[in-house]
Formats: C-alpha cells, structure tokens, sequence
C-alpha cells in the first residue's frame, strides 16, 4: 500500500513539473507541488474602474458647463440679411447634374525592354533545392529571399527552370542559363 501511495505522490509532483511558472520553480531545492500560489490582491482594479468613468463624466459635465457659457459675437441685423441673401444665390438646388464628367482610362503602352542591351543581374546565389524537374518544391535562394519556377527576381528578369546544375532566367525575349558555382 506505501508503494502505490508513494507512487501516486510521485506522479503527481512530475504533473505538476510538467508546467513550471519559473526556472525556480523546478530547479529549487524549496519548491514544493503542494504550496498553494498566493492570490493577487485586485481591489486597485476595483477602484481604477470607478475612478476613470467618474473623472470623464466630471469632466464633460464642467467643459461643457464653459463652453455653454462663451457667447459668439454679435453681428448687426443689416449684416445678417445681406449674409442671408448671398447664401440664398449661392446655393442652387438642381435634380440635374451641371456638368457631366466621362472618365475614359488612358492607353497605358507598355515599355519595350529591348533585351539586347540588359545585362545579367549580378545574383548572389545562397543556395538551391532540386528535387525533380518541374517540381513545384524546387527552390532558388538569392541572398535572403526564396524564389519558384515563375517567380520575379527583379522588376525585369523572371525564373523559368530550375535544374540540378543551372536555372534559367528571361527578360523579354532574352533567356539566360546560370550555372550553380
């Protein structure tokens, strides 16, 4: 009966192990599975949910007490009939539309990249994957970045193949095979 119940213990003290709150927690001598956690005292919340709304209802209550309080400057009664009359002409209520507006795209002409005079860009190649030919796992790995069959290196040169030995890049109708060093 000592065995199971010191087995029992056991396996409990290795449960509660399993989820340490600290270092300490399992590496110290002091640490006991049994010890209850002491509970955190919250009454500040308490207080801090009291105290916020009451401070922001005073406040609205005297701001607005002030603002009700400022008066707008007068303006003569001759002056506010002539402001009246020019808003009158100024606004003019219409069910039609005054002017009509077309908006047509503009042709936007692609630039020709004339392949002749790009130049390879200079790769710093870190690595590659090659599984099998035409493997969407086929992997390049320019500098820090990680590129597919189709990917773009640049705004110019894309990814067409990646072979065991080479990959191949296209701008236009220029296509380039480089070797892996």
């Amino acid at each position: 009966m000592s065995y199971i119940l010191s087995a029992l213990k056991k396996a409990e003290r290795d449960r509660l192990r399993e989820d340490p709150k600290e270092l300490d927690d399992f590496a110290s001598a002091h640490w006991d599975p049994y010890q209850p956690e002491p509970v955190k005292d919250k009454s500040w919340l308490k207080v801090t949910v009291v105290l916020v709304p009451l401070a922001v209802l005073i406040g609205i209550y005297f701001g607005g007490a002030e603002l009700s309080q400022v008066e707008a400057p007068k303006i003569p009664s001759a002056m506010n009939d002539s402001i009246a009359k020019v808003v009158e002409s100024s606004v003019l209520i219409s069910d039609e539309p005054s002017q009509t507006i077309e908006m047509q795209p503009l042709p936007v002409d692609p630039l020709p990249i004339e392949s002749e005079t790009l130049a390879v860009p200079d790769l710093i190649i870190a690595g590659h994957m090659y599984l099998n030919q035409g493997s969407s796992s086929n992997r390049l790995f320019i500098g820090e970045s990680s590129f597919r069959e189709g990917d773009a290196i640049d705004s110019v040169w894309t990814l067409v193949v990646i072979n065991s030995d080479s990959f191949m890049i296209r701008a236009g109708n220029r296509v380039e095979t480089i070797p892996f060093r």
